[in-house]
């Protein structure tokens, strides 16, 4: 089968990774998530990260065993092509040690402005790539520790400046 990508803006929905649980959550952290989007648990990996309005998420269906593609080497591309994608834009952005794309650490906080998530069954991937176009998406992310990752923060292409129209 070809190549299929998929792009949608989504309602504010809350995804968590195989590594999370809804149970692992407290009471008050289901009631503090739920009162501002959905809680869902699709089967890609990662952890908790948030969808919603400002924010394109696209989901590419590739048979990487049939195009002869390892797993890291396509999340590498995926990354490779959000940063080509964001220097259109007027957006400067690169990789780090934790997956995704970021931004230049301004006042020692490193700000992310893509996330990945993938699911691969019988070398087909599916999930995909979450990027922050528009700074209202931000508030959903501002709610969790994104990713889990402690200290950093969520950037959009609006807030550093990029063309989003």
């Amino acid at each position: 089968h070809p190549p299929t990508f998929i792009s949608a803006e989504l309602s504010p929905v809350y995804t968590l990774g195989r590594r999370e649980k809804l149970e692992h959550l407290s009471e008050s952290q289901r009631t503090h998530l739920s009162s501002f989007a959905d809680l869902q648990k699709p089967n890609r990996g990662g952890q908790t990260t948030f969808h919603g309005p400002g924010q394109l998420v696209l989901y590419p269906i590739v048979d990487l065993k049939a195009e002869g593609i390892r797993i890291r080497d396509w999340v590498c591309l995926l990354e490779k092509s959000v940063i080509r994608t964001l220097g259109r834009v007027g957006v400067e952005a690169h990789t780090t040690v934790n997956t995704g794309v970021w931004t230049d650490c301004r006042d020692g906080v490193e700000r992310k402005i893509s996330s990945l998530g993938l699911a691969v069954s019988r070398g087909v991937a599916g999930e995909g790539v979450a990027v922050n176009v528009r700074t209202e998406c931000l508030e959903g992310l501002n709610r969790i520790t994104a990713c889990g990752l402690v200290g950093r923060e969520a950037t959009s292409i609006e807030k550093e400046g990029g063309d989003v129209s």
